[in-house]
């Protein structure tokens, strides 16, 4: 079903980013800059679009055969920032565990986060915290689906799905049942881009 929907990003004069949906038209708000994108969206479900499968369920170790990739290797904005390299032995590790160029990471426990993986090392796993995503279809790219995932909209249907115990968790198959709105290919990449580009000025600003 066809639905019209917005995604408003907006930066405050303190540079704090917030990023949510809102019915109707997309608006990219800066401090004295306003840009308006109608968007027509359908939705599908995370399970329609991607193919998903866990981390590796192993031991990290200092020496060893493949990168370990943890939820701390990531800053606030998703950058891949890893100072302590952990490592996989090869036994304990199979072939489709390894990440590869457009896999979403998908933060499951503690941070709820998800961020494109861009094959900054080779042969890298990521651990058992991440709910990897592989999109299937070419209705979306992988930014755009990083980009909802973080989006105030999702994060509000993962509050109302959250585990909450020792430490904060979401379940595949709560992942696997969000609706994800999907415009065009073009307008994906305008969406991509605006947020680049504002994420850009904030760290130009600070």
């Amino acid at each position: 079903m066809l639905v019209s929907n917005v995604l408003i990003a907006y930066v405050k004069p303190h540079y704090f980013f917030r990023l949510y949906i809102k019915e109707f038209i997309l608006v990219l708000r800066q401090p004295f800059r306003y840009l308006y994108v109608f968007v027509l969206s359908m939705k599908k479900t995370v399970s329609e679009i991607c193919h998903a499968f866990f981390g590796a369920n192993a031991a990290a170790k200092y020496m060893g055969d493949y990168r370990c990739v943890q939820g701390r290797d990531f800053d606030a904005d998703g950058n891949y920032i890893n100072t302590e390299p952990l490592f996989f032995d090869r036994a304990e590790i199979t072939y489709t565990n390894l990440l590869k160029p457009g896999h979403v990471l998908f933060s499951s426990k503690g941070r709820i986060f998800a961020t494109v993986w861009q094959g900054q090392i080779k042969e890298a796993v990521a651990t058992g915290t991440f709910i990897v995503l592989e999109p299937r279809s070419k209705e979306i790219i992988p930014e755009y689906l990083a980009l909802y995932l973080n989006s105030s909209k999702a994060k509000r249907y993962f509050d109302l799905h959250l585990k909450t115990a020792t430490v904060n968790h979401i379940g595949k198959k709560q992942l696997d049942q969000l609706e994800i709105e999907i415009p065009s290919i073009q307008k994906q990449q305008l969406l991509v881009k605006a947020y680049q580009l504002i994420v850009e000025k904030i760290w130009l600003l600070n």
